[in-house]
């Protein structure tokens, strides 16, 4: 079920950072050509006005798409629900991010768990990853994955499986 809710997010980004490429890239007749004949993208005509000729594409032959978002970055959510409308996405749903205070005290309440053996700290400057090896994380990735887990258990109880 991770794995396939997974292939879907990494789908929607996909469809997404191509439509973005092609549509500053490609002329508008180019972009019909590339993605008219997608069986998930499909051109269709904005608005209530039939005499409009801009298009857009729609994809609303993907499965439902979970994106997270800090709280704090507004902009980014702003943006991130205009791309969605513009490329047709109805299906969306946005999930709220942890952050790293949120994390600490999740933790520290023992109201998240991790393995014994994996050590979490405040960051001192290097590269989080050279700790990997030794089961050392940071904060801002332990908000990382439980931002993932809530996103996760959101699509599970909402029976996108």
């Amino acid at each position: 079920m991770i794995r396939g809710i997974l292939a879907i997010i990494v789908l929607a980004l996909a469809c997404f950072s191509l439509k973005v490429f092609f549509k500053i890239m490609a002329p508008t007749q180019q972009l019909d050509r590339i993605f008219g004949s997608s069986p998930f993208l499909r051109s269709r005509k904005r608005g209530e006005n039939k005499s409009t000729t801009a298009t857009t594409s729609s994809c609303q032959h993907l499965p439902s798409i979970y994106w997270i978002n800090l709280d704090e970055s507004k902009e980014r959510r702003t943006t991130m629900t205009k791309s969605m409308e513009s490329l047709g996405i109805i299906d969306q749903h946005r999930i709220a991010a942890c952050n790293t205070q949120q994390a600490t005290t999740m933790i520290n309440s023992k109201q998240f768990q991790a393995h014994p053996q994996i050590t979490f700290y405040g960051g001192d400057g290097q590269p989080s990853y050279l700790k990997h090896p030794q089961s050392i994380y940071t904060w801002n990735e332990a908000a990382c994955l439980m931002s993932h887990f809530k996103a996760i258990q959101q699509a599970y109880e909402e029976g996108r499986e």
